[in-house]
C-alpha cells in the first residue's frame, strides 16, 4: 500500500453542535457565497465560536450555527459576525454581479458560473466564448467595470412577488432557475441602470465600496468558455503589495528597471540553459575519459573486481554516463566482465552525495546494504 503523504495543513476539528436560533444575522452558505463565521455571546461574557452555518429543513428556511460548545435552550444571546470575512465576501460577490452585467450588456458575454474563492486566492467569473488576458475586449470589460465603480451606482435589494418577478422583463433570469423553497417573495439585487438579478447573497450598497476590480488571469473553461479571475478590495491591495515587493527584490538582484525585468530574466534563463548544456557535455566527456580501465590501477582481474570513480561536482547524469561508458569500452578487454562491479559516486562535504552500483546481483545487494547503513543513505536496486 502506498503511504499517505503528510499534509502541512492544520488538522480541522469538526464542530460537535448545531445551534438553532429564532433569528440570525449570520449568512448561511448559498448562492455561490460561503458562510459567515463569528461568535455567539452568552450571558454577556462567554463567547462561543461559530465555525460554519448552513441552511436546513423544508425550503432551507432554518439556519444551523455549528459550534464546538453547547448552548442551553431558551438562552438569550448576542451575535457577532466576522466583519472582515463578511465584507470580503460582499465585495467579491457584488463584483461578480457588476462584471456579469457589463459583460452581458456591452459584449454579449453570458456568465455561466462563478466562484468566490478563499481569501488567499482569486475569484472567477466564467464567461461565454474564448478570451485571453491580452485580448482588447477583456481590457475594455475591465475598463467599463471600473467606470461603473467610479460612477458610484447604487446596489440595493428589493422583493418581488412571483407574479411580479415573471412579468418583469428587465430581470436577468438565472440560467438554472430559482430554488424558491416555498417563499412568497423573491429577493432581487439591482445595480442602478444596468442590472436586476435574483440573489440571496450579501452585497455592498454602492459600487464605490468595491474600490477597484482587476482581472489577473484567464483559464479555459468548459466547451470553449473562459474563466476570468479577478480581485477587489483588500485582496487586490495585498496582491499589489506582494507584486511591488517582488519587483523591488528582482530589481536589486538583476540591477535593472521593472520595464526590463522580463527581458533580462529571459536572457538569464537562456544563459543558464547553455551553461547546463555545456556542463552536461563536459561531464559526459569526462565520464568517457575516466571509464577506461587503464585509468583505474586499483582494478585487478585477479584480486579486485571493482571499478570505482568519484567526482565531487558530478551528478546523476555523470554517474549514468560513467557506468554506460565502462560497459561499452571495457567489455571486450576484461575477462569475465559480467563479474565486475562498477561503483561511482558524486558530492562533497558541502552537499548531499549520491552513488550508483552496477554488477552481479549478490555483490550489489551486499555492498549496497553496507553503504546504506554506513552513510544512512536511501535508495534501492538489485543490479
Amino acid at each position: 500500500k502506498k503511504k499517505k503523504k503528510k499534509s502541512n495543513e492544520p488538522k480541522v476539528i469538526e464542530p460537535k453542535y448545531g445551534i438553532l436560533l429564532n433569528d440570525t444575522v449570520f449568512f448561511p452558505e448559498g448562492g455561490g457565497q460561503p458562510h459567515d463565521t463569528g461568535d455567539i455571546i452568552v450571558n454577556d461574557k462567554q463567547s462561543i465560536q461559530v465555525v460554519n452555518c448552513q441552511r436546513f429543513g423544508p425550503g432551507g428556511k432554518l439556519v444551523l450555527h455549528y459550534t464546538h460548545d453547547p448552548i442551553p435552550e431558551n438562552t438569550n444571546v448576542e451575535l457577532k459576525i466576522n466583519v472582515q470575512r463578511r465584507f470580503d465576501h460582499m465585495i467579491h460577490h457584488s463584483s461578480q454581479h457588476l462584471i456579469t452585467a457589463v459583460a452581458l450588456n456591452s459584449y454579449n458575454r453570458k456568465t455561466l458560473s462563478w466562484n468566490l474563492a478563499p481569501k488567499d486566492k482569486s475569484c472567477y467569473v466564467e464567461l461565454s466564448g474564448e478570451l485571453k488576458m491580452e485580448d482588447e475586449e477583456l481590457h475594455l470589460i475591465e475598463k467599463d467595470v471600473n467606470k461603473c465603480i467610479r460612477d458610484n451606482l447604487s446596489m440595493l435589494p428589493s422583493f418581488y412577488t412571483h407574479e411580479e418577478y415573471e412579468k418583469n422583463g428587465n430581470i436577468r433570469k438565472a440560467a438554472k432557475g430559482l430554488k424558491l423553497g416555498g417563499s412568497p417573495t423573491i429577493r432581487v439585487m439591482e445595480i442602478d441602470g444596468i442590472d436586476i438579478n435574483a440573489c440571496c447573497g450579501t452585497h455592498v450598497q454602492q459600487t464605490k465600496d468595491l474600490q477597484a476590480i482587476k482581472f489577473v488571469n484567464t483559464e479555459k473553461g468548459k466547451d470553449g468558455n473562459t474563466k476570468v479571475f479577478y480581485l477587489t478590495g483588500e485582496r487586490l491591495l495585498e496582491r499589489s503589495n506582494l507584486l511591488e515587493r517582488n519587483a523591488k527584490e528582482i530589481t536589486s538582484l538583476i540591477t535593472c528597471g521593472v520595464d526590463k525585468h522580463v527581458e533580462n530574466i529571459k536572457n538569464l534563463l537562456q544563459s543558464q540553459k547553455e551553461i547546463n548544456r555545456n556542463m552536461k557535455n563536459l561531464l559526459k566527456s569526462f565520464a568517457a575519459m575516466s571509464a577506461n580501465v587503464s585509468n583505474h590501477p586499483e582494478f585487478n582481474n585477479e584480486s579486485s573486481n571493482i571499478i570505482y570513480q568519484h567526482l565531487p561536482s558530478g551528478n546523476s547524469d555523470f554517474m549514468k554516463s560513467f557506468i554506460r561508458e565502462v560497459k561499452s569500452s571495457n567489455v571486450e578487454s576484461i575477462r569475465n566482465f559480467e563479474k565486475v562491479t562498477i561503483f561511482v559516486s558524486v558530492g562533497n562535504e558541502l552537499s548531499v552525495g549520491a552513488f550508483m552500483i552496477e554488477g552481479p546481483e549478490e555483490e550489489v545487494q551486499a555492498l549496497g546494504k553496507e553503504l546504506v547503513t554506513l552513510w544512512k543513505a536511501k535508495g534501492g536496486g538489485k543490479k
